[in-house]
This record gives structure tokens, sequence and C-alpha cells, in this order.
């Protein structure tokens, strides 16, 4: 009885809409944004195929994982759907290239993408069908991102939400019951990476940045086991404490939340971009070079300062998070230095020497030797 009296769960109603998308009443606009989006992340793993992170995670997927229907991109190898997306989802995220949402604070298509792509293959979708889980992916992702209490967060780490996004997109793509599609997101939603570290280690300068690969391997592995009656907490988003249960509900189906991508123009954090633009745009209008910077004063959010902003970084994951080394390979190398950075610009000559903060009423990044 009092299972018939309770309101449903958030999980559930976020399974009645991934189950319940039409392929044919998604709008134009929508559609027209997945497949930017699609072609954006293919275009990001191509470039990030070569990393070493990517490459790891390819041999550590084909020693792990059973040969299947999903394509390894780039590699001529398949995998079951599971080990196929972790090895393309690090791929397209080694190099902080992927499209980002800024009401999630975090990075969809890495995990979306790969994941309906990989299922789909196995179950042999057609395109419409793709097309449909792609956007119920983005749209339960980034809603239950959204929905958090921003300010109580050790960390905006996209491994922590994204899997919601996986699991219902998969379920959808195998044609799991509403109950069981639930059941995955719960266990997507409690199994997923914890990354804390990501909120307070300095060492930012790791192949596991925001966990979004283990992520993507978390949500296809418990859809399996959601399929044979494994349960989870369903509940998991409706406690006030940690959700907005009624944000994550509010005006499902009457908007897309894929049309608010944003895509990346450098291979850094997106919380550097901005001084990227200024400083790019102060030396096309005034004619600068790097010679004629002697200094370059930052205002920002304090979550930036969070950043590692190591001068001279180590390797190509601790640049992405580095503000100052940023900045200098935008004034030596222009926007093409950023797309994407490659690891010769790592201790060479002319890169930022010793760059540190100094005290003053705002927050100022100087250098103390030529860039």
């Amino acid at each position: 009885m009092e299972d018939l009296l309770r309101m449903a769960f958030t999980t559930e109603i976020l399974a009645d809409y991934a189950l319940g998308v039409r392929p044919e009443e998604i709008p134009a606009a929508a559609r027209e944004t997945i497949q930017r989006c699609l072609l954006d992340l293919i275009g990001s793993a191509a470039a990030g195929y070569a990393s070493d992170a990517a490459r790891m995670a390819r041999e550590g997927a084909k020693r792990l994982a059973a040969s299947g229907d999903a394509d390894i991109w780039f590699a001529g190898s398949r995998l079951r759907a599971a080990g196929a997306a972790f090895a393309n989802s690090t791929a397209a995220s080694a190099l902080d290239l992927d499209d980002g949402h800024r009401a999630a604070g975090g990075h969809p298509g890495a995990a979306v993408i790969p994941a309906v792509l990989a299922v789909a293959q196995e179950v042999a979708a057609g395109w419409p069908e793709i097309i449909a889980a792609l956007v119920a992916g983005y749209e339960i992702g980034v809603r239950v991102a959204a929905a958090r209490d921003f300010a109580a967060l050790d960390t905006l780490s996209t491994g922590r939400w994204c899997a919601y996004g996986v699991a219902a997109a998969a379920g959808r793509l195998y044609r799991l019951s509403r109950r069981r599609t639930a059941e995955a997101m719960a266990l997507a939603g409690v199994l997923s990476p914890g990354v804390s570290a990501a909120g307070y280690s300095r060492v930012m300068g790791n192949h596991a940045k925001e966990g979004i690969p283990w992520a993507v391997l978390t949500g296809l592995w418990v859809v399996e086991l959601a399929a044979e009656g494994f349960t989870g907490p369903l509940d998991i988003l409706d406690h006030k404490r940690y959700y907005d249960a009624s944000r994550i509900a509010a005006g499902l189906g009457e908007s897309f939340a894929v049309e608010g991508v944003y895509f990346k123009p450098y291979a850094c954090c997106r919380w550097v971009h901005a001084a990227l633009d200024g400083l790019l745009g102060l030396m096309r209008d005034n004619g600068l070079t790097a010679a004629a910077i002697d200094a370059i004063e930052v205002h920002t959010f304090e979550r930036a300062l969070r950043l590692n902003n190591y001068a001279d970084p180590e390797n190509l994951e601790s640049a992405q998070y580095s503000l100052p080394f940023c900045l200098a390979v935008a004034a030596l190398e222009g926007r093409k230095g950023l797309l994407p950075m490659d690891a010769r610009l790592l201790h060479r000559p002319g890169t930022p020497g010793e760059i540190r903060p100094t005290p003053c009423t705002g927050r100022r990044w100087s250098k103390s030797s030529p860039i």
C-alpha cells in the first residue's frame, strides 16, 4: 500500500523521459546541435588518440574487456560496448577539448557520445534512435548536474554525474523497462567515482582528471546489471541536502539541454578561456608581441585559483590546468598553440619562468622572468 501511495522517485521520472523521447518530436535545432556535438567530440578523440592516457586506456580495455561489436575509434579493433566506450571516452577527454555545459559545470559529451555510439553498434540502432538516445543522455546528465548544491561541492568533476546520462541513454537503447532504467541510474549515481581528490589535490597533472571514462564504464556496466535485476537506491535524487529534485523534473521535455552546450576553442580548462580571449584580443588590437609583455594581470573568479596554475608543468594534463602557462603559450604561439597544446611546449626556452600570485586588491599573476 505504501508503494501505491508514494509519488514517483525522480529516477523513475527520468526513466519515463529517457524511454519516451520520440525522435520525430525532437526539434531541428536540437538535432543540429547533437550532430555538431558528434563532430566536435570525434574530432577531440582524434586529437587525443595519440596521448599517453588514450594509449594506456586502449591497451587496458583490450586486456580486460571481451571482444564485441563496438569500435575502438581509429584503432581497427572492437570490444564489448563498455570497454570500447571507456577507451573512446579517454581519448575524447584527454586534451580537454570536449564540449561542456555551463549549467552542469562539466562535460557531458565525452561520456554520453562514446557510450551511445558503442551501445548502438551492439544493438544495431538506426540514426533516429541514436539521436534520441543522445538527446536523452545529455538532458538527464545536465539536469542532474545542475541540480546539485554547487557551493557545497568539493569538486565539480564530471565523473560524479555523467553516468546518469550514460545509464539513461543505454537503458533506452537496450530497451530496458522503466523500473530497470531507473535502477540503472540509481546504481550509476551511487557507484560513480567520487573524485573528491580532484577538489583538494594539488597534483592535477594526472590521468584520472575528472573521472569521465570511469563513469562511462560504470554507467554501462550497471545497465547490464540492472537488466538482470540488480537494484540501487531509487531515491538517490530525492534528498534536498544533495539535490533539488524539483529542478531536475521542471519542464522536462519542454526544452533541450543539449542546445546549451558550448564548444571549446582552446585545449585547456574552461576556467582559463576568458583570460585567453582577453589576452589575445589585447595583443591583436594593440599589435603586441610576446616580447613586449612584462606582466599579465588577470581578474577572475575564485575557483580558477584552485587550479594547479603551475608555471612550469611537468606534462600536458598539468598544463591544461595552469592559467599562467596557457597565457604564456597563447602569447608566444597564438591561438594555434592551444589547438591542441603539444608536449614540445613543456620546458622549452621561452615559456614562463617563475610565475606566482602577488599581493594586490585583486588577484594578479605576474612573472619574474621574461616570457
